[in-house]
């Protein structure tokens, strides 16, 4: 086994190879591997891809993304797990372990992750180098009922009865309003982060531990990882998010009855489902957001809502209609022993929703 590194622009290269074109499992989108590299944040001396070949063939891939930590007064360079995958007829090799431990090599231990899959966070656990029992507490609002592909996609030895399900979330569905008012008054719908929001959402900055500012919320907006349309053949070759029937984000800036700015939102909207990865809003002006997020779902015939924001989550569990489901969820992470200690979750995290590569996904 050789494990093979790229940084952002190596890796955009090859991804415009005739090699690249040509491998059975793609490692990376051509859309994802331009993403990382337009980061503002990038590092463009240290790997963020790492490629393990057995024989001329990808056997695994661990891709991270560069980030800046903010504590005691410094900035220093951190990065994210984002995706990993190993061959299934590999398994065994000790292929993750490997590309774990490269990895921690190359960022000095710097590393933060969420949302990994069981087998991939116990890798990490087992290795006395990262700290768990970290997680945010959200709130997960169904508009619409969908059951019989949710139940279906968890259990597909239930598929016969996918018929009356689907009867079932139709009955459901009557009680869903059939028209949504305007998004409330002081609601504008913009296309970019500029300096005078950026003014307003800098007091919020300066409390968190990443503090993606204007020039990174653009990059999110401008440079996406997933494309809305059909499957093609390089979607089909590679094993993470690159293709939805229907992909976009959606930026609100709030402003009050003297014209003053009280919020900014970014959402992004996947398939019908509703996440918030960056909201910045004053506390007297999160039933205002929850209540355009509301209409806007209702106006759009999504179906679902992911929140982490503490405001909105709090909210939408106390004001439950329209929706017809109200759960409480939360998102794991985990953290290297390097920089475990700067995490703070709780009611007042200084970890946003889209922090490392959830807002692109």
């Amino acid at each position: 086994m050789e494990i093979k590194t790229y940084t952002a622009a190596q890796l955009v290269a090859f991804t415009q190879s005739q090699q690249f074109s040509e491998l059975k499992h793609l490692p990376v989108s051509k859309l994802r591997a331009l993403s990382h590299l337009h980061n503002p944040r990038l590092d463009a001396e240290t790997p963020i891809m790492y490629m393990a070949w057995v024989n001329g063939e990808v056997a695994g891939y661990r891709m991270v993304l560069c980030d800046t930590l903010y504590a005691n007064g410094q900035a220093q360079p951190v990065c994210w797990y984002s995706c990993v995958w190993v061959n299934p007829e590999m398994r065994g090799m000790g292929i993750a372990k490997g590309l774990v431990n490269r990895c921690l090599q190359d960022w000095d231990g710097r590393i933060y992750g969420a949302d990994a899959v069981p087998e991939s966070r116990n890798l990490y656990l087992s290795t006395g180098l990262y700290k768990g029992e970290l997680y945010l507490e959200g709130t997960r609002a169904y508009l619409r009922a969908n059951f019989a592909d949710i139940i279906i996609k968890k259990k597909p030895a239930l598929s016969l009865l996918k018929p009356l399900l689907a009867i079932g979330d139709g009955i459901l569905n009557l009680l869903v309003p059939s028209k949504a008012n305007n998004l409330p008054k002081g609601v504008e719908v913009i296309t970019f982060v500029d300096d005078k929001t950026e003014a307003f959402i800098q007091p919020y900055l300066d409390k968190l531990l990443f503090r993606r500012d204007k020039d990174d919320l653009n990059w999110i907006t401008q440079y996406p990882w997933i494309r809305s349309g059909a499957p093609d053949q390089e979607s089909k070759r590679y094993y993470f998010s690159s293709v939805a029937k229907h992909f976009e984000f959606v930026q609100w800036r709030l402003t009050n009855a003297e014209g003053k700015i009280v919020g900014y939102a970014m959402l992004s909207v996947r398939d019908g489902h509703l996440k918030t990865p960056y909201v910045f809003v004053e506390d007297a002006y999160v039933a205002v957001l929850a209540k355009a997020i509301t209409n806007y779902m209702v106006s759009e015939k999504l179906e679902m809502l992911t929140t982490f924001h503490p405001g909105l989550a709090q909210y939408f569990k106390q004001h439950k209609r329209p929706f017809i489901f109200v759960k409480s969820i939360r998102r794991e992470y985990f953290a290297s022993n390097a920089v475990s200690q700067y995490v703070k979750m709780g009611a007042q995290p200084n970890v946003c929703d889209g922090d490392g590569d959830q807002a692109f996904t």
